[in-house]
């Protein structure tokens, strides 16, 4: 039989009341089998590694013997398989999920701006508490992705009404205004809605807000006409770029936790070292950052990786060619740690831009060797989802799980016994060189291509033309996506 427990933990030593809470003991002897967990999370988990032992074994058989795993990142952040449910996150190891989120002004209930109301959505805080109640039925902590990337034309009510609160001009000459978050009535709506959406869902976990260049709006994103670290509303650029970010974090951080006085706020300047941040390591924000404040930061972007004497390939985006942490990242988990703020890495489970367009990329090695690096970097989290297409639950996305516990396994045994549990055992050498090979590929590649444009980014799905002479239309290569964070029109 199978014994599930959270009653029945063996102590091992006197230092065992320090280790972290999510923590599960397996125990094999004669006809049973003992899974303890220090909380109903360890239990689950626990479940977890038996059913992967079994997978690995091609059978329902075990080992005896006694062993005691301890989590090596308090938050494992993925993303459900498409098609699947929170049931097949927590099989992929993780145990923390993005939940429904949407535009802030949408989920806001707040009647600060009148002028607001008309983009209020109600359905969007039920399809929040509806997600995280879901989630927490598997004991998964949940983070909530939170945007105002819909913004304001000149002549709108709100500016009408309330000229004051006129932020940055964005993008473009007859561009589209942002709120300014340095205004006292924007401050007080945006402290509302953040606790509107708590209220909502009071065991949401956190939220993740984009910083940078995109995403969550700031009068330091994107203002037109101005150079990096500048903007054109007169208020702001009085105070300082590092500096109103850092109050917009920590206003959202306060609020969120006068519902939950644990809560989150994960803030990513994705790449805001191109926009309006003055170091590539946003020291000057980190340093103003309060309790509750977090950072995502990616573990490659923005690095550049040497290849002989002519070839400096910069890693623009996401990429499996260094496994990281880059140096900014490594910058940034020094900063936090020393400060006591908490510090997640975003890596892709299963896609890097070396070649975008595959389910995956099977150079297993190095994605045992990317998770490893989140594992022991000294990061308080992994954030591992896909930016830009679904995740398939491939075996890529699956490799990450191994390294997340200790004691850790060996790399070579385990990915063997999964090239063996996918192909058999006859196949599974071959398919364990084809992964090293693929590994090995990688460095070969010498650039990350542009996207959002063309057959690279939209693979078999591009349209095709046979008349090589044919004018063809500027949208026969496709829309830079960030149109689409101009203006509603785009």
């Amino acid at each position: 039989g199978i014994v599930l427990s959270t009653n029945d933990w063996i102590e091992e030593g006197s230092s065992d009341s320090d280790l972290p809470e999510d923590r599960f003991q397996v125990y094999v002897k004669p006809g049973q089998v003992f899974i303890y967990g220090k909380n109903a999370n360890g239990v689950r988990d626990g479940v977890v590694k038996l059913v992967d032992r079994i997978g690995f074994r091609q059978a329902p058989f075990l080992e005896y013997g006694f062993e005691t795993f301890t989590p090596r990142l308090r938050y494992r952040l993925g993303s459900t398989p498409w098609g699947g449910d929170f049931k097949d996150l927590v099989f992929m190891g993780y145990n923390t999920v993005f939940v429904s989120g949407g535009n802030l002004h949408a989920l806001s209930k707040s009647d600060w701006i009148p002028e607001l109301k008309d983009r209020q959505n109600p359905a969007l805080l039920d399809n929040l508490q509806t997600s995280v109640r879901k989630a927490k039925e598997y004991g998964l902590r949940t983070f909530a992705f939170i945007d105002t990337r819909q913004k304001y034309p000149k002549d709108h009510p709100v500016f009408k009404n309330h000229p004051e609160i006129r932020g940055a001009l964005t993008w473009k000459e007859d561009g589209e205004y942002v709120l300014c978050t340095e205004h006292p009535l924007v401050q007080r709506y945006l402290r509302d809605s953040v606790k509107d959406v708590f209220e909502a869902a009071p065991e949401l976990d956190g939220i993740t807000i984009i910083i940078g260049g995109e995403g969550f709006y700031h009068c330091f994103m994107r203002p037109f006409d101005a150079p990096k670290g500048h903007t054109n509303c007169e208020r702001c650029e009085a105070i300082g770029a590092e500096t109103v970010v850092a109050n917009l974090c920590n206003l959202l951080a306060e609020s969120a936790r006068e519902v939950n006085p644990e809560a989150i706020v994960a803030a990513w300047p994705y790449s805001a070292a191109h926009v309006w941040s003055a170091d590539e390591a946003q020291v000057g924000m980190l340093e103003k950052f309060g309790p509750g404040t977090a950072l995502l930061t990616e573990i490659e972007k923005d690095e550049f990786v040497k290849k002989g004497a002519s070839i400096n390939k910069h890693l623009w985006d996401y990429s499996i060619d260094l496994i990281g942490p880059g140096e900014k990242a490594k910058k940034q988990i020094e900063i936090c740690n020393d400060r006591g703020i908490p510090v997640f890495l975003k890596s892709e489970p299963e896609l890097s831009f070396e070649a975008p367009r595959l389910s995956h990329i099977p150079c297993m090695d190095r994605w045992w060797d990317r998770a490893e690096a989140l594992a022991s970097c000294g990061a308080t989290g992994a954030f591992v989802f896909p930016a830009f297409r679904p995740n398939y639950g491939s075996a890529a996305a699956e490799v990450a799980k191994y390294c997340w516990w200790k004691p850790e396994p060996t790399k070579d045994e385990t990915l063997m016994n999964l090239a063996a549990r996918i192909a058999g055992d006859e196949a599974a050498p071959d398919l364990r060189k084809a992964w090293a090979k693929v590994s090995e590929a990688i460095p070969l590649s010498p650039e990350l291509p542009p996207y959002y444009t063309g057959p690279y980014y939209l693979g078999p799905m591009h349209p095709m033309c046979a008349d090589r002479d044919a004018e063809l239309p500027d949208v026969f290569m496709g829309y830079y996506l960030f149109y689409a964070e101009m203006t509603d029109e785009e």
